[in-house]
């Protein structure tokens, strides 16, 4: 199980790259009491003052429409996200029709990455631990256009790989995000403070986004029950969340696996527009 573990990790490594509530004021207003002599005392007649209280709500977040939110979308060049992503399944593996093994995992992968959209850069570290076990490691890696550098183990790797290179420029939740706008959602509310919107993805989307967990080779995969959450603050993109179902049939080494399994994606958007340096590795070995 554990050299299978590590396996696995070596092809993620190398096919991956908020109702409102409005706020309340009270203002108080007091009338003095009447004063009267009686047989030479002073009497003080306390009259109950009456109490005016003044409610403002404040104003409830703006609803923007469709239209307004795909303009904001399109007008970012640059921007950096983090993502967590979490793939639970169950992995049987079978060598000349025999069930050799089957077991429940789950793969964690996290990685923080800047995207450069307008001249087609990028930066991404990440991590990636698979359980039980528990075995992960590390990597960064740069794309310039077609070109991937992937660092893990003291060695950057330079390839041409246009999974990869699809996924980096068509599938970034900023491309994502505006492939989506342009349609109708499937739902819409407010939750404190912020505008989601609720799309089914297509069947298509989810096999392109699948591809980074598929090895290169011969593969058999499903995929349905896709489901995309964009979140608004003040009409910017600041969230996105992705969830689907799969199941995938590959041949590895002699063996047969099969995974079946869910995968929810994570993703908080954030320094848009702001430009940032994209380095490309002195030294790389071409694979």
């Amino acid at each position: 199980m554990k050299k299978l573990g590590i396996l696995l990790i070596g092809i993620l490594l190398v096919s991956l790259t908020a109702g409102c509530i409005g706020g309340k004021t009270s203002t108080t207003t007091t009338t003095s009491g009447s004063v009267s002599s009686t047989a030479g005392m002073t009497v003080t007649a306390t009259t109950p003052s009456p109490t005016t209280t003044t409610t403002t709500a404040s104003p409830r977040p703006k609803k923007y429409t469709q239209g307004e939110l795909l303009q904001r979308v399109k007008a970012v060049r640059y921007f950096t996200f983090t993502d967590n992503t979490t793939m639970i399944m169950q992995l049987t593996m079978e060598v000349n029709g025999s069930v050799m093994q089957r077991q429940n995992m789950t793969f964690e992968l996290n990685r923080k990455a800047y995207v450069d959209l307008e001249n087609r850069e990028a930066e991404v570290n990440g991590t990636t631990r698979v359980y039980p076990g528990g075995a992960g490691s590390a990597t960064h890696q740069v794309v310039i256009g077609d070109t991937i550098y992937v660092e893990a183990n003291g060695i950057t790797h330079e390839m041409k790989n246009g999974t990869i290179a699809n996924l980096t420029w068509n599938y970034n939740p900023i491309s994502l995000a505006l492939l989506y706008l342009a349609r109708k959602p499937e739902r819409e509310e407010f939750k404190n403070g912020t505008q989601f919107l609720y799309y089914n993805i297509s069947t298509e989307d989810m096999r392109n986004m699948m591809a980074g967990f598929a090895p290169i080779g011969k593969s058999n995969l499903s995929v349905w029950n896709g489901i995309l959450e964009l979140g608004f603050r003040d009409g910017k993109l600041i969230s996105e969340r992705t969830m689907y179902e799969f199941r995938l049939s590959m041949s590895i080494q002699g063996s047969e696996i099969t995974e079946v399994g869910k995968i929810y994606d994570e993703i908080r958007i954030f320094d848009v527009n702001i430009k940032k340096n994209v380095k490309i590795p002195e030294k790389s070995v071409k694979a």
